[in-house]
């Protein structure tokens, strides 16, 4: 089989450094990853740098419509809200009944909401 023709230049590409779990950073502006102390194996969420000049009037337009950036599933978010609350978070839903689900959003205090959401088990 034929190799297909090469463009470009036929030096590899340098490849910027891999965070760990796998996002490429640069020093200028490296990912934030955070994950829980109380659960060191559990899920990670990874903040990207916001310099982009897009970020800021989407999640202007996002917020000032009331829209959530993210939703995470939580077991309990009535739960969820009073250990938020007691830590100071800031929420501008609080847990409400839609039907089939219960849903809170709360206000990341960098421009984006973030909607916390219970599925109710479906019934027959």
């Amino acid at each position: 089989m034929e190799e297909p023709a090469q463009t470009g230049s036929s030096a590899a590409p340098s490849s910027p450094p891999t965070h760990r779990s796998g996002e490429v950073s640069t020093p200028e502006s490296p990912p934030v990853d955070q994950g829980s102390p109380d659960c060191p194996d559990g899920p990670e969420l990874l903040l990207e740098p916001a310099g982009h000049p897009a970020v800021k009037p989407y999640r202007e337009a996002l917020a000032e419509d009331g829209i959530p950036l993210a939703q995470f599933t939580v077991d309990d978010v009535e739960a969820e809200y009073d250990r938020l609350t007691k830590r100071g978070a800031s929420f501008t839903q609080t847990p409400t009944d839609i039907g089939t689900a219960v849903v809170a959003v709360l206000d990341d205090t960098c421009g984006n909401l973030i909607q916390l959401i219970t599925e109710k088990p479906a019934t027959a």
